[in-house]
């Protein structure tokens, strides 16, 4: 199961705001903000021996979602690390998982959460005159 931060509703208010005139111009901000809360505590939590890896982790965001990404075609250990592996393979040995990402997302649930409700809270407070 891949944690994450669902807003229940957010299509339905995203309409209803979409309707009373806003324009949701600030949604992608949103979203990529509360991504980089996310990201920024990865980084903190990410297995370091190289920074490679580190180095890779971002943020996205768009007008509907945000999400948190590592590693690069060239870095491909970030699923292995993150998931782990079973038993001995070409790769190597036994990894056990060390789900940093997942861990980056439970720790930092609140201040998104948070993020977000102030956001909306912004948003209805510009319509409050309608």
């Amino acid at each position: 199961m891949r944690p994450m931060i669902e807003v229940v509703g957010d299509r339905a208010l995203r309409a209803a705001l979409k309707k009373a005139g806003d324009d949701l111009s600030d949604m992608k901000a949103s979203n990529l903000a509360g991504a980089q809360i996310v990201a920024d505590r990865a980084g903190e939590l990410v297995p370091v021996v190289s920074g490679r890896l580190k180095n890779t982790i971002r943020a996205g965001g768009g007008a509907a979602s945000a999400n948190v990404r590592a590693g690069l075609a060239s870095i491909r250990y970030a699923g292995p690390l993150h998931f782990g592996h079973g038993p001995p393979r070409a790769q190597g040995g036994y990894m056990v998982p060390n789900p940093f990402l997942y861990d980056a997302v439970d720790d930092r649930r609140e201040e998104v959460l948070e993020m977000y409700q102030d956001r909306v809270k912004r948003a209805l407070s510009k319509l409050d005159g309608i």
